[in-house]
Parts: structure tokens; sequence; C-alpha cells
């Protein structure tokens, strides 16, 4: 059991015992589901703010779906949703708290969820063009749908392929449509354009009934299987009119012309497949990706400019027909995904002072590390060093050229926080206090000064850093003057 079920259940078995003549208390109602469970995480239109939603679908084995919500910033929300998808669970809840209210409890059953496996070779999606009964409007023609996934550069297969450093591509996607869905908007959306920020469930886009009508209507036009060899990996289920004010992306447990299995998913708006940086975005939900985040602790998990998984929106370049386009993820996610091999992510092997270079994240081939890991003693967190610099065309309009570090606790809804140095700290991971560049020493906070990054000097392709790990370090020393060496004074206080 969970020790968050636990903790749950341990006051209910505590409960004073009834004085003479008192009636017993009344047992508190808590119900279990079990199932398959899928996760989907709620992005709102940037002119909404707020935070990311998340929604939990259990499919039991009678075929019944339960769908469970937690709101932005919930405290329930202290599971790694990515590490859920397709795995059988249990699912502790209040049903007096109303249909779709947050669990008390998640635990996967027969054992902890293991890491996603590593993410590989073709990646074929189908984008199905679904029209509400009730809404004429075709936004975009077939050609936009399929070029969408074409090869060209602001395109998908070529940012996915750019991204991975070719380890998978998205060849073989499709497209189809326009289908008419059997139901008016509101059968789906309660309240199109703001209902899955309120907090109310039951004004949220109704998911798994959007996916259940779109691949319905579409499936006698679609062979989901492609033959028998498993299928697509993906679905993006693209709609004429808003939904709730978000777009989706996660996946949706379900059999599709005869293959049963956890289908990569995104539930778009006109303004998500409008901007290709949403559809990457979404379909990183799709993949397993969390978001990451930035060091102000507002309940945004949109204020990281160096993330597609984040700020999808500022800092990117564009493409005049589809819009924002994505730049690349962290390297923290990059590694989630086994995109890094074991000997391109460095993590010192013991305590020492060291000597490293970090290349440029977004080159499909590094001379240094790809990153470089520095586990917080005593902790589940580690830092993590990464080299930004505004290269190639989905990186171009990055904040700077620097060494960008992030703080990784896997146990909170955003893993990855970019660091900030700054005082005050700034809105966006954007600033001076976020870039390392040379002379500069970034410095672990809470470690005790056991945990510091100097950047020495600019490489052919990144940054040459000396590391101190687990060792004493003072800004006298790590600034260089004990040596005399002027190259290595900063004027940052570390």
């Amino acid at each position: 059991m969970s020790p968050r079920i636990a903790s749950l259940l341990i006051p209910l078995l505590l409960l004073p015992a009834a004085s003479a003549g008192s009636q017993p208390p009344a047992a508190t109602p808590y119900e279990v589901v079990e199932g398959i469970a899928s996760v989907a995480w709620g992005d709102p239109h940037p002119a909404l703010g707020g935070g990311s939603p998340l929604r939990l679908t259990v499919v039991e084995a009678t075929g019944l779906v339960r769908a469970f919500y937690f709101a932005p910033g919930s405290p329930a929300f202290d599971f790694e949703p990515r590490r859920l998808q397709g795995r059988r669970v249990r699912v502790l809840f209040d049903p007096g708290r109303g249909p779709g209210a947050e669990p008390l409890g998640v635990l996967v059953i027969g054992a902890d969820a293991p890491d996603a496996p590593a993410l590989s070779g073709s990646q074929p999606w189908i984008s199905l063009m679904c029209k509400f009964a009730d809404v004429a409007a075709e936004p975009h023609n077939l050609a936009f749908f399929t070029q969408m996934f074409d090869n060209s550069p602001g395109r998908l297969d070529h940012y996915w392929r750019e991204v991975s450093y070719d380890l998978i591509d998205v060849v073989g996607s499709g497209a189809y449509g326009w289908v008419v869905l059997p139901g008016n908007q509101t059968v789906y959306v309660p309240t199109p354009g703001s209902g899955c920020l309120d907090g109310d469930p039951n004004n949220d886009a109704d998911l798994d009934l959007l996916f259940a009508d779109c691949t319905a209507v579409a499936d006698p036009f679609v062979d989901f299987s492609l033959g028998g060899t498993g299928g697509y990996v993906g679905i993006n289920l693209m709609f004429n009119g808003d939904l709730d004010g978000c777009a989706w992306g996660g996946s949706m447990w379900a059999t599709l012309d005869g293959v049963n299995k956890s289908w990569r998913t995104t539930w778009e708006p006109p303004w998500g497949y409008q901007n290709v940086s949403v559809m990457a975005h979404e379909m990183g939900h799709g993949f397993g990706l969390p978001h990451s985040n930035n060091w102000d602790n507002d309940g945004s998990p949109y204020d990281n400019s160096w993330d597609v998984m984040s700020d999808a929106w500022n800092y990117a370049a564009s493409d005049p027909t589809y819009g924002t386009l994505g730049k690349h993820t962290i390297g923290y996610h990059k590694d989630l995904l086994d995109w890094f091999t074991a000997a391109e992510v460095w993590t010192p092997p013991g305590n020492g002072v060291y000597s490293i270079v970090v290349s440029d994240l977004a080159l499909p081939t590094a001379l240094g590390y790809r990153m470089a890991k520095l586990p917080i003693p005593s902790t589940t967190r580690y830092w993590t060093l990464e080299t930004r610099d505004r290269t190639g065309l989905y990186d171009a309009q990055l904040p700077g050229h620097a060494v960008v570090v992030h703080e990784v606790y896997p146990s909170r809804a955003e893993d990855a926080w970019c660091y900030d140095a700054g005082v005050p700290v700034g809105n966006f991971c954007n600033g001076a206090g976020t870039m390392w560049t040379v002379g500069e020493t970034f410095q672990d906070p809470t470690a005790g000064r056991l945990i510091a990054a100097r950047v020495d000097a600019q490489t052919t392709d990144g940054f040459a850093l000396t590391v101190w790990y687990g060792v004493p370090t003072t800004a006298l020393f790590l600034d260089g003057f004990e040596t005399g060496d002027t190259t290595r004074w900063s004027a940052a206080v570390p």
C-alpha cells in the first residue's frame, strides 16, 4: 500500500470509542476503482493564464470508464502520471465529493510503475478532423493536416528527428476528415472556452466521449491497426470548435480495429493545431513527458523559456503556415526518453573537483557531454547542467547562449524547475539569473555549498566547466583569486 493511501486509511482506524448511550460514528463511504489508467494534461490558452489541470481515466474490467480530476496545483497530485499510462491501478475516492472529484490516493497494482521504455523508431500518428454536429466551420483542409507531419523544416517529422537526434520520426503519419460527430458541441464541452480552469470537473471537456465518438465516426475510413502491424502509436483529435479553454495531451486506453493498447492522444482546438509548438507540446505529453517549471513557485508550469514542455509560445521561431514552432525540450526530458547514451551524461564518480565540457543540447553531435547530473546528497533530488544556444531553426530565438541549470525532483507535478539565482526571481526563466556564462559560478543554495560549477570557457560546441562536488568551496577559491587566474574571476556573486 502506498504511503499516501496508508496515511488516509489510518485515521479511519483511530476513531474515538463511542461513549455509553451514544451512536457509533458512521463509516466514511470511501470507494475503490480498479482498472487500466490513462492520464491527460490540460494546457490552457495563454490568454487564460493559470496552471495545468490533470485528468485520470480508469477503464474497469467491465468496460466502464471512470474519470477523475486534479485541479491545477492540487496537493493530491503527488504521483508520477507519466508512469501510470497503460498500467493497472487502484484509485481510492470519496463518492460524496461528486463525480470526477480528486482521488484520495492512486496505487499501481502488482509493483511500482517502471520507467517508460526508450522511445525510438517510427512513431506514426493519425490526425482525425472531427466536426461538432452544430458547428459548420472547417478551419483547414486535409492537406494542411497531412503536410503538418512532413519532413520539411518547421514540420513535425523534421522537428522530432532533430529533437531526438534522429532516434524517432513520425513517418507513416496520416490524416482523415472532416467527419461529423453525433453530438453538438455542448454535449462534449459544457463550457466552451473556459471550463478547464474553473475547478469544476463537470465543466471540463469530456475527453473520453470525444475520443470514443471521434474515432468511431472515422473508423469506417481509417485502419487504426495499419494492417495488423501494431497500428498508429498516437491519435490527434482535431476539432473545429473550441474545447474547454485547454488543449489536452496524454493517452487513452481503447480497442481500435482489434488493437487494444494505450494510444498516445491529443485533443486539439483550432488554436492548438494552428501552432505546431502546441502540437509538439501535446505530443510530448503523449510520449509521457510532464511539464517543467521555473523557480517562482507561482503555480504556472509555463514559465520555463528553454522548454517546449513549458513555455511553448515565447522565445520561439514561427512559420507562416504553422504558426509558432516548438523549441527543444530540456535535457532531463530527453534523458527520460533515453535519447542520451550513458556516456553522454556526466555524473561525478565521487567527491572531488572535475573539469568537463557540456555541449549545446540542440546540436546533432556533441564533442562533450549532453548533460551533467549532480545528485543532491541524502535526497532524491539532483541538479542538471545543460548548454543552450540560438542553434538551428527550433532554438533560434532562445534567451541567450549559456549554461542552464534545473533542479529535478520527481515527486512533484513538474519534475524539473529551472533555477534562477536572481533577486527577485523573474516571472520567466529567461533573465541573467538563469544563465551562467564564462566566469560565472552556479552554487547549490541548499547543499552546504558543497556543489558548484564554474563556467571556465566557451568551446567549439559548448562550455568548459569546473565542477566541485562534495568538497568545501568558497567564493574566493571559485573565482580564481587564489590561483591568480584572472580568466576565472567573476563579477557574479556565487
